[in-house]
Order: structure tokens, then C-alpha cells, then sequence
């Protein structure tokens, strides 16, 4: 899909906009519209004169920070998961006049709302693994369940969601209502393997364990913090890594080549779980 594609598709889905902005037919929508909305007395008119650019031929980059900031003020989740699937087609496209961190805000901010869409789309459709449906981002899009685990603990529930949606395999991890980690890597050569939630005891903070490709036969194996989101461990191989939890520990086996040329040796480790 071209940017002009995308433009079309969202001045289709706006056009009501333009309407209800006929007062400013005689200048282009998109000038000074993040001023103009960040000064407007009342919300609806701030979206509205928003929705009118994002729905115009207007700049690319103007037209993206519109749209994310229209993701911020979305109400209500259909609309959020709208405008998210305009920011991230967006970003497929080079925008030289924004800066590094204009276009990491835009892309954090489409990940976290993509993550609630992935995680209601698997609850309005109850799939088992490997089950696909249309998926939220266009009745076009097929989206398919790789893994969906819950740990229910003592103050909230944990939650690891991942599914593949164009040509990409998505990881989730929440804690209650709010996205606390999220990963996008390549389903062919990098794509989602396996994925668990554990809490080394009964009543613990668990953590979440995941398997990736790496590459033709290698795997990539990570431990992440649930609470926190951040990666307690990061193992690569060219090999197949194989692991299991046991006593509180993260118990993982990498095979690397002999030094004698011989075949392989496997090395064990045992990483301790908070």
C-alpha cells in the first residue's frame, strides 16, 4: 500500500469531517491545525478541525503527528484502534522533516494502543491458538492467535497476548489494564516460537518467557519483568535453545560447535528468577 493509498483510505473514513469545517473552506485544513486545535474552547472542536486535515491532501508529516494526536484524544476504543492503524501505516513511509524522537513518540503511541486492539480483538472472537479472523486493524487484514496466557495474582492479573498480523508477530504483556511490554519481530525469520507467564512461588510477581526464531535455526530466548517491562535475560543461539522452569530458576540449554569440529555440545545454565 502507497501513502496515497493510505491518504485515500482515511479521507474516505473523514470525509464528514470537511463538513462540518466549512467556515474554513477558503484556507487548507492542515494549516496551524495543532495549534489551532490545542487553543480550541471545546474537544469536539479541536477533532473536528483535526479530522479535516488528516481527511485533505495535506503534508505527511503534519498529517502524522494529526493523527497521533487525534489517537490521544480518541474516546472510546473503535475509534483509538482507528487511528492507530493510520499512524502505523504512516510510519511504513519516510517523513524526513520530523525528527527521531517526533517519530518514536508517534510509533510508541500506536504500539501501546495496538496492544489494547490485540487484546480486545481476542476477546470479542474467544480464538484458540492459531486460529485466525479478520482483524482490527482491516476486515482485509487477517490476524491469527500464536499464544494467550493469564496469571492471576494477588493484586492483578498478568497477561501475555501474541498473534501475527502482516507479516509480523506481536507480544503483549499487561498487568491488569495497562500494556507493560510490548515486541514486534519479522514472522519468518524472527517470528514468535513460544511464550509463558511464571512466578517462581505461589503468591511472586511472575515473569514472562520468551522463544523466538533467530535467523535460519538459531532462537533467541528473553526473560522479561512483568511489572516493570524491562528484559531480566537475552540469549541468543544459532542453535536451537531449549529451557525449563524449575525450583525458581530458568534452567536453558545452548549447543554450540565443538572446538574439535566434532558436532555439538550443549552448555547449561541456570538463570534465577526474582
Amino acid at each position: 500500500m502507497t501513502m496515497c493509498s493510505v491518504r485515500r483510505r482515511v479521507r474516505y473514513w473523514l470525509a464528514a469531517a470537511c463538513v462540518a469545517l466549512a467556515p474554513w473552506a477558503w484556507a487548507h485544513p492542515c494549516d496551524g491545525v495543532l495549534q489551532t486545535a490545542s487553543q480550541a474552547a471545546h474537544a469536539d472542536q479541536a477533532e473536528a478541525a483535526l479530522g479535516a486535515c488528516l481527511a485533505a491532501e495535506g503534508p505527511a508529516h503534519i498529517q502524522l503527528q494529526v493523527a497521533r494526536e487525534l489517537l490521544q484524544r480518541s474516546r472510546g476504543q473503535p475509534l483509538a484502534c482507528r487511528y492507530a492503524e493510520i499512524v502505523e501505516r504512516m510510519l511504513e513511509f519516510p517523513l524526513p522533516e520530523l525528527d527521531d524522537a517526533t517519530l518514536a513518540g508517534a510509533a510508541d503511541a500506536a504500539r501501546v494502543q495496538a496492544c489494547d486492539c490485540d487484546r480486545q480483538w481476542l476477546r470479542d472472537h474467544a480464538l484458540q491458538p492459531q486460529e485466525q479472523r479478520p482483524s482490527w486493524f482491516g476486515e482485509d487484514t487477517p490476524q491469527a492467535l500464536l499464544a494467550h496466557a493469564i496469571h492471576l495474582g494477588a493484586d492483578s492479573a498478568h497477561e501475555l497476548v501474541a498473534s501475527y498480523r502482516r507479516g509480523m508477530d506481536h507480544v503483549c504483556l499487561f498487568v491488569g489494564d495497562h500494556m507493560r511490554h510490548a515486541q514486534s519481530r519479522g514472522a519468518v525469520s524472527s517470528g514468535f516460537v513460544h511464550g509463558e507467564l511464571f512466578a517462581a512461588e505461589s503468591d511472586g510477581q511472575p515473569v514472562a518467557v520468551l522463544l523466538w526464531q533467530a535467523g535460519m535455526r538459531g532462537q533467541l530466548l528473553q526473560v522479561i519483568d512483568m511489572t516493570a517491562g524491562h528484559e531480566l535475560l537475552k540469549v541468543r543461539s544459532d542453535w536451537p535453545v531449549n529451557y525449563r522452569l524449575q525450583e525458581g530458576a530458568l534452567h536453558y540449554e545452548q549447543f554450540r560447535e565443538r572446538t574439535d569440529g566434532e558436532g555439538l555440545e550443549a552448555v547449561t545454565s541456570v538463570f534465577p528468577l526474582p
